[in-house]
């Protein structure tokens, strides 16, 4: 007996119909009417997928899942799986996991609830790798389905062909764009029919590839879909109220990620959690006439070079970054070269002039364009200090080879420096140019690793290096130094008129308030 696809689960009601859905792969009306609509979609793409070259994505045969807990995004993407086992003899599918206890706990109970109606002549059936073969659902028509826990068996991913797959939780999953475009597509060669379903809820690493990359490429050629808890109307009000409740509430940043997909920052893990884009980054800099600015580093070979540019603003007692720089193996003669070259930039007079450089280009010592800072006799030129963690190597060959003097950075208690720099988040006391470079996006997402022993790295952000950058220029800034020489007073030249200081009074003039003070002809000697 044929089943057409679409057929609604009110007319299967008899076993032949049963039996003749479950042997021809047409699973749809095992589905609730909201899972429905989603498997729908997801068939018209795999049947006839938009070209992704004229629409300028990447992947033609990934379709992205973007959905809260509690939707029954496991059982659809289950239940896909095992049709395209039964209409392909001898495929090779994966299920993937985030986590392999997950196989257990929540894959494997839901696979044998959805083929208790299958007939035993297609009902594939569980083996574990404790049987001596790989963990799997096993067809009868040599169909497998690999189950995979990422954390634990990231290799199982290889293999030499797929047909298919699905990765669960993805958002969840370290390394995803190399796990799926370095790892997992290439298998697809020579399979047209192939296909990858990618769902999840939102991470909770906010520069995860999940969003950083598959979702834009999959709004682009319309296979994205994005739900809540609010979208399965096959639970109670009360199950679903439960569920917020003791996700902590509507407002709690656990309901807003798991059941609403709101990309929220978890406070428990962000590094600078005090950090906020909207108020911190600022698209203009106004640089004051007179400043001390710094250069801090943070060297790495394995994680990245970070390096920080700014100044601290007297007058508004804010530390202003104006640049950063993030880079893998780098060695110490470019790193010397960048150190120059921005200084120039910034500091020199070589970059851009601005307006408050021009009003203080009132004296022989100072060049339209450059950022000094009074000494209290003289004008110097920035830095006024470059600092770098204890790498005494690049130190030393910065000094020796390249006449670049650096500081070591005391580091006697680095986590009383990261928690001085979130007050200073705080305490609105620094600010970052909105195209310096990458620390603002380091702030947004850098985060603890998941036992808070170390910061996490990835491929993005690597060590986050442009953050240790800017905990050292912390530790390190000059607050109560003021930069401004005596004949301007701290304060807007345009709200403030100074005399300069070789003005001298006149001789007659100094002669006629004495005597009109009564105090006789003064002795004044004139150099």
């Amino acid at each position: 007996m044929a089943v057409p696809e679409q057929t609604p689960a009110s007319e299967i009601t008899s076993a032949e119909l049963v039996r003749a859905s479950w042997r021809a792969g047409h699973l749809r009306w095992l589905l609730e009417p909201h899972q429905q609509v989603l498997y729908d979609k997801i068939k018209m793409w795999e049947a006839d997928p938009p070209d992704s070259v004229k629409l300028g994505a990447l992947f033609d045969s990934v379709f992205v899942i973007d959905i809260g807990r509690r939707w029954g995004k496991t059982w659809l993407c289950l239940l896909i799986l095992i049709e395209w086992g039964i209409r392909r003899p001898g495929a090779i599918l994966t299920y993937a996991t985030a986590e392999k206890q997950q196989i257990r706990s929540i894959v494997i109970p839901l696979f044998r609830k959805l083929v208790q109606s299958c007939p035993p002549d297609v009902r594939p059936e569980y083996r574990g790798s404790s049987e001596g073969m790989e963990q799997g659902l096993y067809f009868p028509n040599s169909t497998i389905i690999k189950l995979v826990g990422v954390d634990k068996d990231p290799d199982r991913l290889r293999g030499q062909a797929s047909d298919g797959g699905c990765f669960s939780e993805a958002a969840h999953m370290k390394d995803l764009e190399e796990s799926v475009s370095g790892i997992f597509l290439p298998q697809f060669q020579r399979r047209p029919w192939a296909r990858l379903l990618l769902e999840s809820t939102a991470p909770t690493q906010p520069d995860h590839d999940f969003d950083r990359v598959f979702i834009p490429d999959a709004e682009k050629r319309g296979a994205y879909v994005f739900g809540t808890i609010d979208d399965n109307l096959a639970i109670s009000p009360e199950e679903k109220a439960k569920a917020i409740r003791e996700a902590g509430g509507l407002n709690s940043p656990r309901c807003k990620r798991e059941y609403y997909g709101v990309r929220v920052r978890d406070p428990e893990r962000v590094l600078v959690p005090e950090f906020n884009w909207d108020l911190h980054v600022v698209q203009k800099v106004v640089v004051p006439p007179f400043a001390h600015a710094y250069v801090g580093i943070d060297p790495g070979m394995r994680d990245m070079l970070g390096v920080v540019w700014g100044y601290w603003d007297f007058e508004r007692a804010k530390f202003v970054v104006q640049r950063s720089y993030a880079e893998r193996n780098v060695t110490t003669t470019p790193v010397a070269d960048l150190i120059k070259r921005v200084e120039r930039e910034l500091w020199y007079g070589s970059g851009p002039a601005n307006d408050n450089a021009k009003r203080a280009a009132n004296d022989n010592d100072l060049r339209v364009g450059e950022l000094k800072y009074w000494n209290g006799k003289r004008y110097l030129p920035n830095p006024y200090l470059r600092i770098s963690d204890t790498e005494l190597r690049l130190i030393g060959d910065l000094v020796r080879e390249h006449g670049i003097a650096v500081a070591p950075t005391p580091k006697d208690d680095a986590e009383a420096m990261l928690y001085s720099l979130r007050n200073a988040f705080l305490g609105n006391k620094i600010e970052i140019a909105a195209d310096s470079g990458p620390l603002a996006i380091q702030l947004k997402r850098g985060m603890w690793n998941e036992k808070r022993t170390d910061w996490e790295r990835t491929e993005a952000l690597g060590h986050l290096d442009c953050i240790a950058a800017l905990i050292y220029l912390w530790r390190n800034v000059v607050r109560t130094l003021n930069p401004y020489p005596p004949s301007m007073p701290v304060g807007s030249p345009d709200r403030i008129v100074i005399l300069p200081w070789h003005t001298r009074p006149e001789k007659d003039t100094v002669r006629a308030l004495s005597t009109a003070l009564g105090e006789g002809r003064r002795r004044t000697k004139w150099r």
